[in-house]
């Protein structure tokens, strides 16, 4: 409670379960931290975390973490960093306006749902920051729906050393600065009823990756509206390539 001290506002010891609801925290160095076991939970609701000195959340998830119609916003690092072998579901939340990436994953799955993920990376205009970056995963996933991804300094979403896979349903990544998406060697890239569109680079990259695209929209980009490089398969229907390069091949099957 002292207005002089950085610490935690709530803090996770292994085998701890939080369940917390019109929560509103700040002026912490990590609001929500620690550990969520295989057989514990975090539940949030209804909540507002802002404006601390490091990280809104700040988690080891090995069980379930789950946060529902709360924003996470104004935080100079992260605005959710999450490692783990568990899983983080995000429910109507946004992650906006972060001092580096809006959410950071170490090996930790991912499943958004109406969900917004925009303007991070905002620090350091000479680092700036993608708004969901992802490594590891092996064996695990990340599934975006009906969410945007939008106006981040850098890319989109930056999976390059991501190796699990990637599901982007009814979502929209636009007006990032760089690549709306940058995928390399992913287990399986999915892209349905998605919009890729108004990117300053290109619309998406990806290598090394099985990929299938459906009925998704690459429009407006800069650059190449898909590129595919070496090392991936797959297919496209009822794609469509608008106002700008279409797809770009290489080395691909």
């Amino acid at each position: 409670g002292r207005r002089d001290s950085l610490w935690y506002g709530v803090h996770l010891k292994d085998g701890a379960e939080l369940v917390a609801s019109n929560l509103n925290a700040d002026q912490g160095v990590v609001l929500i931290g620690g550990e969520v076991g295989a057989e514990a939970a975090l539940v949030l609701e209804d909540s507002h975390l802002s404006s601390s000195a490091g990280y809104g959340l700040r988690l080891t998830v090995n069980g379930v973490a789950e946060v529902t119609r709360t924003t996470i916003t104004r935080h100079p690092l992260q605005g959710i960093y999450a490692e783990g072998s568990g899983t983080l579901l995000l429910r109507n939340s946004a992650v906006v306006e972060n001092g580096q990436e809006g959410i950071f994953l170490g090996n930790c799955s991912l499943e958004a749902i109406d969900c917004r993920i925009e303007q991070s990376g905002l620090l350091d205009a000479n680092d700036p920051r993608s708004g969901l970056v992802a490594v590891g995963g092996r064996g695990q996933r990340i599934e975006l729906w009906n969410s945007t991804v939008a106006s981040n300094p850098l890319h989109g979403l930056d999976l390059s050393q991501w190796q699990g896979r990637l599901e982007l349903h009814s979502t929209v990544i636009s007006a990032n600065r760089r690549s709306g998406l940058q995928a390399m060697g992913l287990e399986l890239l999915v892209f349905e009823d998605a919009a890729i569109e108004r990117n300053l680079g290109a619309g998406a990259v990806v290598g090394g990756s099985p990929l299938e695209v459906w009925t998704t929209s690459f429009a407006d980009n800069i650059g190449t509206g898909l590129v595919i490089g070496p090392g991936s398969t797959g297919l496209i229907e009822m794609g469509e390539f608008i106002n700008n390069s279409g797809i770009e091949m290489t080395d691909v099957g």
